[in-house]
């Protein structure tokens, strides 16, 4: 997961989680970002800023 930090990445987001969204990239690669309620359940564009605790941490690019 670390290769992925510094990235863009395309992130399904499942669902709203601990104030923000949690979802996964195409290679399945478990992805957390702030963001709203709303953004669950679509796809965007995310940058990948650090991995940690068994997922990645993102900002979403809108």
């Amino acid at each position: 997961m670390q290769s992925l930090v510094g990235s863009c990445q395309e992130v399904f987001f499942e669902e709203a989680r601990d104030g923000g969204v949690e979802g996964y990239t195409g290679t399945y690669a478990r992805v957390w970002a702030a963001g709203e309620p709303t953004h669950a359940g679509g796809i965007y564009q995310v940058k990948i800023r650090q991995a940690e605790g068994g997922r990645l941490l993102a900002s979403i690019m809108e």
